[in-house]
C-alpha cells in the first residue's frame, strides 16, 4: 500500500486499531470504537468519529502506547530520519533527535506497522 492520501491512511489505522463498521462517507468518517466495544456497551453507543491521527498529537499517543519495543525504536529512528543521525545510535538517544507533529507521526506508525511504504 503506497501513494494512499491521508484519508485512505486514516483508514487504515483505524482498522489495524479495531475500529469496525467504518462509514467513512461524509465529513466524518464514524464507526464503532473497540474501547467502547470491549466494554459490552450496545452498539448505538459505540459509534464515534475516528481519531484523526494527522492532526491530533492525542490520538497519535494512543498510537504509540500500542508499539512493542523493537517497534518503538523502528518509529523513532523513522521519526529522526530527515534529521542527522549518525547510522549508530543508541535507543534512548534518538529521542534528542525526535520532535514532529501528528502528521509525521502518524506517517511514521503507519510504516513501521508495514500498512503503507
Amino acid at each position: 500500500m503506497s501513494k494512499l492520501d491521508h484519508a485512505a491512511k486514516r483508514l487504515a489505522i483505524a482498522i489495524e486499531q479495531g475500529w469496525t463498521n467504518i462509514n467513512p462517507t461524509g465529513e466524518q468518517p464514524v464507526g464503532f470504537d473497540p474501547d467502547l466495544v470491549r466494554q459490552g456497551e450496545h452498539a448505538v453507543n459505540c459509534v464515534r468519529a475516528l481519531p484523526d491521527y494527522f492532526n491530533d498529537l492525542n490520538a497519535v499517543a494512543r498510537l504509540e502506547k500500542t508499539l512493542s519495543r523493537e517497534q518503538r525504536r523502528a518509529y523513532l529512528l523513522e521519526l529522526a530520519k530527515p534529521a542527522t543521525m549518525p547510522q549508530e545510535i543508541y535507543y534512548d538517544e534518538a529521542f534528542e533527535h525526535v520532535t514532529a507533529d501528528a502528521c509525521r507521526r502518524a506517517e511514521a506508525y503507519g510504516r513501521v506497522k508495514g500498512l503503507w511504504k
